[in-house]
């Protein structure tokens, strides 16, 4: 009886280890990022959207990425921009590696949308997109 009982317990703390892993993969950085200098402007049928990112206060894991989306919403739509990619020092060696192999992370971005994150210093991104103006 006594084996069961420590068996159940066993299996029930791995059970609610693995879970607990699970739920913190996450993470979300929304309040280490700050967006200042933020721009809307229209010239012809073109509209331009600037802004500065500063990420300061951002705390990426090393081997982690992270990829920005700006999104423009109004009340009949939603309009994402072109995205932007924060990478970790160790995810930056890794996917500058030459070679291939099944699974690797090949970024859509230009290589201007792609910053490599050195934590516990002053880093910002200037951001700038341009999209057809539409009402």
């Amino acid at each position: 009886m006594k084996r069961k009982s420590i068996y159940r317990l066993l299996v029930t703390m791995t059970a609610l280890f693995v879970s607990h892993e699970v739920v913190t993969a996450q993470v979300n950085y929304t309040d280490q990022i700050v967006i200042e200098n933020q721009a809307i402007s229209k010239k012809g049928g073109v509209t331009s959207v600037t802004m500065d990112m500063n990420l300061d206060n951002l705390r990426l894991n090393k081997n982690d990425m992270l990829i920005i989306t700006p999104v423009i919403v109004s009340n009949q739509n939603e309009v994402e921009l072109e995205s932007i990619a924060v990478k970790g020092t160790l995810r930056n060696k890794v996917l500058q590696r030459p070679f291939e192999w099944n699974g690797k992370t090949h970024l859509s971005m230009p290589v201007e949308k792609q910053l490599v994150r050195r934590n516990g210093t002053a880093q910002s991104m200037h951001y700038t997109a341009t999209l057809p103006y539409s009402d």
